[in-house]
Order: structure tokens, then C-alpha cells, then sequence
């Protein structure tokens, strides 16, 4: 059985075998679905149909109920599956005393069923109401539609209800088209708190228009609530009323559109109300495809609107198109779009929201100036605009700025923005601001659960471009937790999404992401290449140049231990923050400031400096704050305080292993060669970390300061598993426990090179040391001391 009869079958049948035996007598006596030599095939265009028999048959017992019981129904199955009954009596002209008597015969006859509401009704069976439509005349269809529709709006004129979707096609006596407005089955309401029915029923009564500016209005509502995919459905519906082509609606300067270059203006109103309708589905088509990150479709939407709207949504088309450049990062356009803004003088709502999109360029644009030229946009459009939405916008760049340096200031702003934008159910920028609330939280506590919420609210609502910049974040927030899989996970994720958007300045934030993950495992091959991958992309000039520098390729010369090239990329990292403040606030302030410690180059001015900052407020920053401080008041002799500050330090750094770890060898280097602390302890524990970890030099710098310190260090050698501890605790290495065995075995030296590979010279070391180590007077005596613990062999494997 061929796809499309198998799913009319179970969608119109309800799984009565009496309806299934009609539907398919009808497919096959239609001609619908033809027998061919290699099974059942349909006829293209597949159509949706009714077969003859039965709507006799169901108009046949409705027409028993008597001519207004009949009309009522065919008026109820015109509206749909479920349906309002008062509005089905209104559309059939029936008088509110007939009402009663007209429900109670028609449930009596098994024909409909009564639903939850008050007011509403279904009919038993879809079938049924599709069999009723069927039977109406096109006249019909248009004269009923237009009074149900007129009912619906005589019932409620005013109200603003969010419409609920409602599942299933519209079927009359042809198939729906793809210009279809909406579905068939609505809720048992009333009035145009459903207003997909409303558009629905214009459209059938031959006023296109009409439809087409009741799903304007579903669109704009939708995209408000941050329903972004909806929005573009409710648009593209619209257009496809009005021009009639589906697919091509955001083409510029295309024909058959109203009152243009088709057909001739022979409605007069209604053709100015139609191209009225064409604009506004356009402009908020063009904001939804904007926040779905669809920027090809969202210039060609803004190329008609700049030629055929008013000056006001001509301004509006360019503040759009100018903060779409600036998420790009083509600064450039972007001013250029709201120049043109100015040298329309659009009025000062307008002028007030050109205001915040050229904070918003201004706060992301990479010059030294960046902050203060925002903030004074910023406040200026805060206290021009009257809009919700610009206010926060406006609010939003505000806390931005704040961000680096006050984090207690920025989230004050936040919560003023998210106020505003909770007040007037605007979901997309509720997105936004939870966004900025979730990296506030990640800076103070590493704490990722507020991202994860605004992340998810941005999937469901279809804000593509806003999902990938909180994935970023996100991935930022695991990567100091040190989650390297799902940090990997999330940043390769946004960048192959930015890629094919073609959003630059996104897919950079992301590829400076993935690299740091990679640095921060002492991946030196996969980070070399992804900094070359960075470059070429043109990444020296963005913002998170410094951060590849410093928290990545820094952090890597770390972890391979080789301080002067970390010191290199952390210096040019606050060297280029300094001279271009980023929009965000940095993690390399932290760790540049410890190395500058324990080399000598930084002392108390600089520590206290970094403290008192917006930067030394982020958790992880703080931690370096606090060993600095350490390192400090070891060497002025304030042993008692440097401890103090290394054990507020290990509560600090608990959400950041690698952080912890590296602090902990540095700090033990400078206790130990400063004689305070606990160096022994915090070398020992930061070298069974990295070895854990599989990062070998630091591992073996840490042994290696150990042993200096006179500390008999665990062998991490392969093989070293295999050393009972008695011989560990002498400090017996690998290749002493190799030559060990083979001593218990009463072989010579010749014999024990032969098998090691070894000199005969080399063995007699290794035997004179184990001699040395186990306090034997000769070869006799180590042989029976291996055979007191067993032998090599019994625990010593």
C-alpha cells in the first residue's frame, strides 16, 4: 500500500473497518490508487477525497435531522473536527432558542460528542465533518466561512489570548494548498482567541487579505514569545496568500503581488490593506529569519522591504539588517545600516532603538574605546525609547559593559532587564537576559545550570544564533571545570554551525574555544593546528585573539612546562586586553599574574590591583589572586598567612582540577625554595594529578622538585605497578626491581645484560645500588632478601 493512501487511511478512518472499506472503494473506483504490475501505486498529485457514497450517506442522516439541524452541521464541519457551537449557529443563521434542540439531535443521532469546554463539540468521527464539507457548493463555502468568521470576531473583537495550535490540514472539497493559512480543528472557543481558525475562514470566504493580516499578527506575536520557527511558518503562510507562490515570496521586485505589477488594482481598499499586510509579513519575516540565523534569505526579505515599505519600516528594515551585520562581526556594514537609519529621520522611537543597535556594534567592535562610545548609546536609547524591547536591548548592552567592572552592577541590570522583559512576554530577549545571567553565574561560581536553562529556551524557540553564542559560553564554563569532552562537544558543535550560516565572528569564539580545550589537555599538535586554522579565519584582529593566546596557547607551554613561552603568550594576551578592553571579561588576568609572581616580576601593588578589579571578582581569577598572595607572604616571612591564603585557595579552585593542580605546583616550588608552608604535600599531590591525567611534564617536573627536596618519589615508569611496596619505600626504580628478579634467578651480570639488553658495567651498578638500598652484604643476602617477601615474582607483580 502505497505511503500517502496509508496515511489518509489512518488518519481519516479512526479505525472503523466500515470507513476503511469506503475510503479505499473510493481511492480504487477514483482512479486515486491504480493497480500496476508491481503493486498498488497512487496518482500523482495525490488528493485528499471523500468518496461519493459517503457524503451521501452522511448528508443523507443529516438531512433526517430536519433542514436546520443539517445546516448547522454543515456550518460545524466547515469549521472543523471540533468546533464552538454557538459560532456554527451563528454561521447557519440559527436562532439561540433552536440551539439546544439542534445539539440534542444531532448527539442523539451519534453524530457529534460533546468536548471539554462549555461551549464545545466534535464530531465522532473526522471523517464525518470532511464528509459534510464535501457536499457544499464553492458559494456555499465562501458565504458560510464568512459568517463563521464574522461570528468569531462578533464574540471576542478584543481579545489577545496566545492562539493555540491546533493539530491536522484543512480539508474542503479540493485538497489544501501550500498557501493552506492554517488548520482545520480548533479548540471549542471563541472569538479570535484562535486566530489561525479566523484566518483560516477569511481565506475560504475568498478575503486572502484578511487571513494574511491575522497571520501577520500570529507571526509578530509568535516571534515576541520566542517562537521563532512558528513565526516563519505564520509569515510564509501569509505571503503565500497574497502572492500565491509559495517559495518565493522573499524575492525582491517579484510580479503577481498586490496592487503591483499583476493583476490590476480593481479592489481599491482591500488592495491597499493587502499591500499593507505584504509589508508587515515581510518585516517580521525578516526579524524571525535574523534570529534563526538565515542570513541569505533575511537580505534578500530586507532588499524588498528597503524598496517598497515606508521611511518608518525602511528604518526598521536597516537597525535589523545592522545588528544581523554585528553579530557577523562585519562592523562595518552595520554602521553603515544605521547611517542610513539617521538620514532617514524616522522619529525618535526609532531613533532611540538605532541608539542601542549602535551600542550593541559599538560594545562588540574590537577598539579601544568601545565602552564608554556604548554606554553613552546605551543610556541615551534607555532613556529615549518607550518600547519594551528597546529598553532592554538598550539594558542588555548596558550590563555588557558593566560586566567588566562590576559584576554586582551587571547583574543589577540584568534583573531590571529581565523584569521588563517578563512584564511584556518578550521571550527572546528573556533568552538574552538569562544568557547574561548564566555567564555572571559561571564567573562567580562555575556554576552552569542558568546557561543550560537559557540554552534550551533558545532550541525551543528557534533563536539559532543565540543557541550558538550560549553554547560557546557553555563550553568555556566546562572547559575550566576541566569537562574537556563536553566543552569539545559543545564548541565543535557551534562552530560547524556558524561555519555554514556563514556567522564569522561566532565561528571564531567557537574555533578559540576548541583550541583552549585542546591546550588545556597538552594537546600540542591538535592546538598548533587549530591556531593555524584560527589565523587563517583571520582571528589576530578578534576579540578572542587573547584569549587563544593566553588561556590556550599559554596554558599548553605550561602544561609542557616551559614558562618562558607561557609567559610569552600570556603577556602579549594583557598586552592586547589592555590596549583593546574585550566585551567580556577575561581569565587571563589571573594566571599572568601568578606567573608574574613567582618569577619576581609582579609584587603587592600588582596583586591588589588585579583584587580590587572587576576581573579579580571571577572565581577564577580569585584563585590566582590568593596564591599570589601566598607566594607574597612567603617570602616576607608571613608563613602563617601564605598557609592561610593556600588553603582559601584550594576552596576556591575546588570546581577547577587543572587550575588547582598547576597552582598547587607552582606554589610548591615557591614554598619550597622559600621554606614555609607544606611544599611536600602540594608537589606530591599537584604530581599524582597530572600523572592521573596522563600530562608527563608536568608529572615529572614535580618528582623531580620533589626529589631536590630530599622526597623518595613513587616511580611512574612502566612497570612501576609491578614494585611491592617494601622495595618502593627503599626507592627501588624499575629497572632495579628488573634486575632484582633476575639476581633471585642466581644469574650473573653477564647473564642479567644478556636479558636486559643492558652492559655488564651498567647491571653491577644496578646490583651495587640495590646492595646500597636493601642493606644486603652481597648478592647471596639480596637474593634471600627478595625470597623473604616472596620473591620478585610472587608480589612483586
Amino acid at each position: 500500500m502505497p505511503a500517502p493512501a496509508l496515511t489518509r487511511l489512518f488518519a481519516a478512518s479512526g479505525g472503523i473497518p466500515f470507513y476503511v472499506e469506503e475510503l479505499l472503494a473510493g481511492m480504487v473506483g477514483e482512479g486515486a490508487l491504480i493497480r500496476a504490475a508491481d503493486g498498488w501505486r497512487v496518482r500523482e498529485p495525490w488528493q485528499d477525497r471523500v468518496p461519493a457514497a459517503l457524503a451521501d450517506n452522511v448528508a443523507a442522516r443529516a438531512a433526517r435531522l430536519g433542514p436546520r439541524v443539517s445546516g448547522f452541521l454543515h456550518a460545524a464541519g466547515l469549521i472543523g473536527h471540533r468546533f464552538p457551537a454557538t459560532v456554527a449557529a451563528e454561521a447557519a443563521g440559527l436562532a439561540a432558542a433552536d440551539l439546544s434542540r439542534c445539539l440534542r439531535l444531532a448527539t442523539d443521532a451519534q453524530l457529534i460528542v460533546p468536548a471539554d469546554e462549555p461551549d464545545g463539540y466534535a464530531f465522532r468521527h473526522a471523517l464525518t465533518a470532511e464528509a459534510l464539507r464535501s457536499t457544499l457548493l464553492p458559494a456555499e463555502v465562501a458565504d458560510l466561512s464568512r459568517r463563521a468568521a464574522l461570528a468569531l470576531e462578533h464574540q471576542d473583537p478584543t481579545s489577545t489570548r496566545q492562539p493555540t495550535p491546533w493539530p491536522g490540514p484543512a480539508r474542503l472539497r479540493q485538497p489544501a494548498g501550500p498557501c493552506d493559512p492554517g488548520p482545520s480543528q480548533a479548540p471549542a472557543e471563541s472569538g479570535p482567541r484562535y486566530p489561525e481558525l479566523a484566518a483560516r475562514l477569511w481565506h475560504q470566504a475568498g478575503d486572502s487579505g484578511r487571513a494574511a493580516r491575522i497571520l501577520a499578527g500570529l507571526a509578530h506575536r509568535a516571534r515576541l514569545q520566542g517562537a521563532v520557527s512558528a513565526a516563519i511558518a505564520q509569515a510564509e503562510r501569509g505571503l503565500c496568500l497574497l502572492t500565491g507562490e509559495p517559495g518565493r515570496h522573499s524575492e525582491p521586485g517579484r510580479h503577481g503581488e498586490p496592487g503591483r505589477h499583476g493583476e490590476p488594482d480593481r479592489h481599491g481598499g482591500r488592495a491597499l490593506a493587502d499591500a499593507t499586510a505584504l509589508t508587515d509579513l515581510r518585516a517580521v519575516l525578516l526579524d524571525a529569519l535574523l534570529d534563526a540565523g538565515e542570513m541569505k534569505r533575511a537580505a534578500e526579505v530586507g532588499k524588498w522591504l528597503d524598496l517598497h515599505a515606508s521611511t518608518g519600516r525602511r528604518a526598521a528594515v536597516h537597525l535589523r539588517l545592522a545588528k544581523a551585520a554585528g553579530t557577523a562581526g562585519r562592523w562595518a556594514d552595520g554602521l553603515r545600516e544605521i547611517a542610513s537609519v539617521r538620514a532617514l529621520d524616522a522619529g525618535p522611537e526609532l531613533t532611540a532603538e538605532a541608539d542601542a543597535v549602535e551600542a550593541f556594534l559599538a560594545w562588540l567592535n574590537p577598539r579601544p574605546d568601545r565602552m564608554a562610545r556604548a554606554e553613552i548609546l546605551a543610556g541615551r536609547a534607555l532613556r529615549g525609547a518607550a518600547s519594551p524591547d528597546v529598553r532592554c536591548a538598550a539594558l542588555e548592552v548596558l550590563a555588557g559593559c558593566a560586566r567588566t567592572r562590576d559584576l554586582d552592577a551587571a547583574r543589577a541590570l540584568c534583573d531590571q532587564a529581565l523584569r521588563i522583559a517578563e512584564a511584556h512576554a518578550l521571550t527572546g530577549r528573556r533568552v538574552q537576559i538569562l544568557f547574561q545571567l548564566g555567564v555572571l553565574d559561571g564567573i562567580h561560581h562555575a556554576d552552569p545550570a542558568r546557561l543550560l536553562v537559557a540554552h534550551d529556551t533558545a532550541v525551543t524557540a528557534g533563536a539559532v544564533v543565540t543557541t550558538l553564542i550560549i553554547e560557546c559560553e557553555l563550553a568555556v564554563v566546562h572547559l575550566t571545570r576541566g569537562e574537556f569532552g563536553e566543552a569539545e562537544r559543545r564548541a565543535r558543535h557551534a562552530e560547524d554551525v556558524a561555519a555554514r550560516l556563514r556567522l564569522a565572528a561566532t565561528r571564531l569564539i567557537a574555533l578559540a574555544v576548541r583550541l583552549c580545550v585542546a591546550a588545556h589537555q597538552g594537546a600540542r599538535t591538535e592546538t598548533d593546528h587549530l591556531y593555524d586554522r584560527f589565523r587563517s579565519l583571520g582571528g589576530q584582529e578578534a576579540d578572542h585573539a587573547a584569549a587563544a593566546w593566553g588561556l590556550g596557547l599559554g596554558f599548553c607551554s605550561l602544561i609542557e612546562d616551559d614558562r618562558e613561552r607561557a609567559w610569552h603568550w600570556l603577556d602579549r594576551a594583557i598586552a592586547k586586553e589592555n590596549e583593546f578592553p574585550p566585551h567580556f571579561l577575561s581569565f587571563n588576568p589571573g594566571p599572568h599574574l601568578l606567573l608574574a609572581t613567582v618569577s619576581g616580576k609582579a609584587g603587592r601593588s600588582e596583586v591588589e590591583d588585579l583584587a580590587g578589579s572587576a576581573h579579580g571578582q571571577a572565581r577564577w581569577n580569585r584563585q590566582f589572586v590568593l596564591l599570589s598572595r601566598a607566594v607574597l607572604y612567603g617570602r616576607e616571612g608571613s608563613g602563617a598567612d601564605a598557609v592561610a591564603a593556600v588553603a582559601q585557595f584550594g576552596e576556591l579552585a575546588a570546581p577547577y582540577p587543572l587550575a588547582r593542580h598547576l597552582g598547587l605546583w607552582l606554589v610548591g616550588e615557591s614554598a619550597g625554595a622559600d621554606g614555609w608552608g607544606r611544599p611536600r604535600d602540594w608537589l606530591s599531590a599537584a604530581e599524582a594529578w597530572f600523572h592521573a591525567a596522563g600530562m608527563v611534564r608536568p608529572a615529572a617536573a614535580c618528582r623531580q622538585r620533589l626529589r631536590a627536596m630530599g622526597v623518595t618519589v613513587l616511580q611512574r615508569r612502566r612497570g612501576s605497578d609491578r614494585i611491592p611496596d617494601v622495595l618502593r619505600r627503599l626507592g627501588v626504580t624499575v629497572r632495579e626491581h628488573e634486575v632484582l628478579e633476575l639476581v633471585t634467578e642466581r644469574l650473573g651480570n653477564r647473564e642479567i645484560a644478556a636479558r636486559l639488553f643492558l652492559s655488564p658495567r651498567t647491571v653491577e651498578k644496578h646490583v651495587a645500588s640495590l646492595l646500597l638500598k636493601t642493606g644486603q652484604p652481597d648478592r647471596t643476602g639480596l637474593a634471600g632478601f627478595a625470597a623473604n617477601m616472596g620473591g620478585p615474582g610472587a608480589n612483586m607483580g
